[in-house]
């Protein structure tokens, strides 16, 4: 096992493979090695003939809050390291997925956890999700046109 395995669980059943965000310490925050685990489990979930959907949902009571913010403190930070995608595929890259991908949203997603419920074909939201665009607030462009 990879040492970033943990960040998205995947199990199968009757044809559906369920992945889970999975740092619920951070609230399942977007970080790099979380989005590369996501993307790779996506691709091998569509490669796999025994995989008919796809159901992205997360651990704890929050979906996932975006970017983490100690990772967004250094983007900001004139002085720190900026944002490289060097080798990162786009946020879009769940539209790519061939099988249809489920979204079951389990509590609050905003800004990249937004744009990724979004990029899932059906949504269905327990009565917890709440979904948020702060972006002018933290004087963020929004991602994606949303």
């Amino acid at each position: 096992m990879g040492e970033h395995d943990d960040l998205v669980l995947r199990s199968d059943a009757d044809g559906v493979c369920t992945l889970t965000l999975n740092n619920p310490e951070r609230r399942n925050a977007w970080t790099v090695p979380l989005e590369h685990r996501y993307f790779d489990l996506l691709d091998e979930a569509d490669a796999d003939p025994s995989v008919r959907a796809i159901v992205l949902t997360a651990t704890g009571k929050t979906f996932c809050p975006g970017l983490d913010s100690g990772r967004l403190t250094e983007i900001v930070d004139t002085d720190g390291p900026k944002l490289d995608r060097t080798g990162r595929r786009p946020q879009t890259y769940p539209l790519s997925i061939r099988k249809p991908l489920i979204g079951a949203i389990n509590g609050s997603a905003a800004g990249m956890g937004l744009m990724q419920a979004l990029n899932t074909d059906v949504r269905f939201c327990s009565s917890r999700a709440r979904f948020s665009t702060a972006y002018a607030k933290r004087g963020l462009p929004a991602e994606y046109g949303s």
